[in-house]
């Protein structure tokens, strides 16, 4: 009895399982009987039909420019450090020379 007793889990742990393994079988069983025939898929094709699906051809249209002029040339740009200490307030080489004290 007392090992029994010391066992307590182990036994309720077994007694689980068993409980559920017959219940899963029962489950199978009569899900298999009231099962329907399920129709079988048409056969596939050796092939892979292609379907070609006529699409306009697209046409060039000239984009209208803003003036009689060609394009302007492109500006050069002043760095993101340079525009991030103009708008500070300070002027890009004192901005780099702070830094550069500063150790960044």
């Amino acid at each position: 009895m007392n090992a029994l007793r010391r066992e307590w889990g182990a036994v309720t742990f077994v007694v689980t399982i068993l409980i559920g393994a017959v219940a899963v079988a029962i489950s199978l069983g009569v899900s298999a009987t009231h099962a329907t025939a399920v129709p079988s898929a048409p056969p596939c094709p050796s092939y892979t039909p292609y379907v070609v699906t006529p699409t306009p051809a697209p046409t060039a249209t000239p984009k209208p420019t803003a003036s009689g002029k060609g394009t302007a040339a492109a500006t050069p740009t002043a760095s993101a450090a340079g525009r991030r200490a103009t708008a500070q307030g300070a002027e890009p080489a004192a901005a780099r020379a702070m830094a550069t004290a500063a150790g960044r």
